[in-house]
């Protein structure tokens, strides 16, 4: 499998205009390509007519009906300047269609293109650290949820990234994951809901150290092995996943394939009886929102494990 660097290299080799697959075993139809002005770009061959494109102010949507009846749709850098983040772009988009069927692959790749948008016209980081460290730390309490509950059942009950009072809405019990660094002491609830419901509710607590050097976790490395586990359960149990990692705002960056956070381990406790929260029933009237921190000290008669 060569990267978009290297097809883009054998394809200049022969002047203006030309493509190349991705790879033979992508489920899309999918090429590298220069066009007749000699700007970089993926292109897309699909049955039906796709989406109407977005527009950007870096990068130049293309669709166009074909001489066999079938629709191109290309992504063009417009700013050579933006090459390194353009070709972030386009390993993203054939990583993530990959974990699609064929059929979908124009629309997913429209929409992730959207999510894009930002970052190509800023130039800016995809992400804070304090973002990131939080998204490394659900993905491992997803993990082993997948171990107790299985794979599609652990990524369906994953609704933080859309939304929900907790991160995670398992079939016996709740959990909300906080991660935090390890000279931590507290936990920040930063909605009264997340710890107020009369379900079992677990709280994980996952101590991420940010390294500066050394072994550790790899944001895409992590990413992309519980998406190649998740692909051998099913192409929609990944495609999934990959829209909850969507949610949250990441965006590939060359940093995010290094190690950049150590786990020192995850902390288990049960939300109930007399554990150190605030209900909502327990504001006082014209009171709405409320942001507290939980001594974790105060948790130890607590501490309990993932279970169902």
């Amino acid at each position: 499998m060569n990267s978009i660097d290297e097809i883009w290299a054998r394809v200049e080799t022969g002047g203006p205009g030309g493509v190349l697959r991705v790879d033979e075993s992508h489920p899309a139809d999918l090429y590298g390509a220069t066009d007749a002005e000699g700007r970089r770009g993926l292109v897309l061959i699909c049955a039906s007519e796709p989406p109407a494109p977005p527009r950007l102010d870096a990068v130049e949507v293309t669709s166009h009906l074909r001489h066999d009846g079938r629709w191109a749709l290309g992504i063009w850098l417009c700013e050579p300047a933006l090459i390194g983040v353009f070709t972030q772009l386009c390993t993203d988009l054939i990583s993530a269609s990959r974990a699609a069927p064929a059929t979908a692959a124009a629309g997913l790749i429209l929409a992730r293109l959207l999510r894009w948008r930002e970052l190509l016209e800023t130039g800016t980081g995809p992400m804070s650290l304090s973002t990131l460290r939080g998204l490394v730390g659900e993905l491992l309490v997803l993990q082993q949820c997948m171990e107790i509950w299985g794979a599609e059942t652990a990524v369906s009950s994953w609704v933080g990234p859309l939304g929900g009072p907790q991160d995670f809405v398992l079939p016996e019990r709740r959990v909300e994951v906080k991660t935090i660094v390890p000279t931590a002491h507290s936990v920040h609830v930063s909605s009264v809901d997340q710890l107020d419901t009369d379900d079992a509710l677990s709280l994980a607590v996952v101590v991420l150290a940010t390294l500066t050097g050394g072994p550790g976790i790899a944001p895409d490395e992590l990413i992309t092995g519980i998406e190649a586990a998740l692909l051998a359960v099913g192409a929609e149990t990944a495609a999934s996943f990959r829209r909850h990692v969507d949610a949250v705002g990441y965006l590939p960056d060359p940093q995010y394939r290094k190690p950049m956070f150590r786990l020192h381990r995850i902390e288990w406790y049960d939300v109930e009886g007399e554990f150190p929260r605030v209900r909502r029933a327990d504001l006082g009237a014209g009171i709405d929102k409320l942001v507290y921190d939980v001594e974790l000290g105060a948790c130890s008669s607590h501490r309990s494990s993932l279970r169902r």
